[in-house]
């Protein structure tokens, strides 16, 4: 949980308020995955082989020393108009890739122009399927993968799915260690580094999030707190918690239990 400083609402800072990032907890799960899933299916065929003679590495071409980071992965690929399939599934399923125009909202725009240039660039063709329901460790993430797993037909290339959903498929075994997939370097700026230190487990990282998705920001909930029963009951100040780097689901709960009272 953290509290941003950054708010500018003043009525919501006369009352108080912490802001939480739900991306930041496993067990909060509304936290989207961003997970490579073709390498996960066993039974799957291999797609169609790119032709990369016409592309090159970032080393290739550009020079690298006004670049703060390289792709690591060639600029240019030719996959021959190969559909590449995306689940969203979740409380929050976010149509991050359904963008079929341009837009005059920057965020819109900026995720049409997205799309368009891996599309041209790596000659294939995005399809999104989304599918917005509650997620409880059963829901349509869950159902969607383990179905594709167990059939062995590869529907999905990458999917986002919602944090109950996806810590299901990965202590039932079904997806891999994304440090071990070619092409994904999770140390790169994109990746969100707070998500990968939380979810990592023995230094195994079976999900995490990132820029190439909206909806983590869209799953940030906050909590509210009297400041009167701050002051009447001499607590530390909430604010000054997550400023000192204190701001804990422990510390949260002695609060709590400090002004408790069994009124009968």
């Amino acid at each position: 949980m953290y509290y941003n400083k950054n708010v500018t609402n003043t009525r919501a800072k006369k009352k108080g308020v912490l802001f939480m990032n739900m991306k930041l907890k496993r067990f909060i799960a509304l936290a989207l995955a961003a997970l490579m899933l073709c390498p996960m299916f066993a039974a799957c065929g291999d797609k169609t082989k790119p032709d990369t003679t016409s592309g090159s590495d970032v080393s290739d071409t550009a020079d690298t020393s006004e670049l703060e980071e390289t792709l690591g992965v060639p600029l240019t690929a030719d996959y021959g108009g190969e559909d590449f399939n995306i689940l969203t599934a979740g409380n929050v399923a976010y149509n991050d890739f359904a963008f079929e125009e341009d837009s005059a909202l920057p965020l819109a725009s900026a995720q049409y122009k997205r799309k368009t240039k891996v599309q041209e660039d790596y000659k294939i063709k995005i399809n999104e399927e989304a599918k917005k329901a509650y997620s409880s460790g059963g829901g349509p993430g869950f159902m969607a993968i383990n179905q594709s797993v167990n059939s062995g037909d590869c529907t999905y290339d990458l999917a986002l799915i919602a944090g109950y959903d996806v810590s299901v498929l990965a202590y039932s075994g079904l997806l891999y260690d994304l440090n071990s997939v070619p092409g994904i370097d999770l140390s790169k700026s994109w990746w969100d580094q707070k998500a990968n230190e939380s979810l990592s487990v023995r230094d195994v990282m079976l999900f995490t999030t990132g820029d190439i998705t909206c909806s983590d920001n869209d799953a940030t909930f906050c909590l509210m707190f009297n400041k009167q029963l701050v002051k009447n009951y001499d607590l530390q100040n909430p604010y000054q918690l997550v400023d000192d780097g204190n701001w804990t689901l422990d510390t949260f709960g002695t609060l709590c239990k400090t002004v408790t009272e069994d009124l009968n």
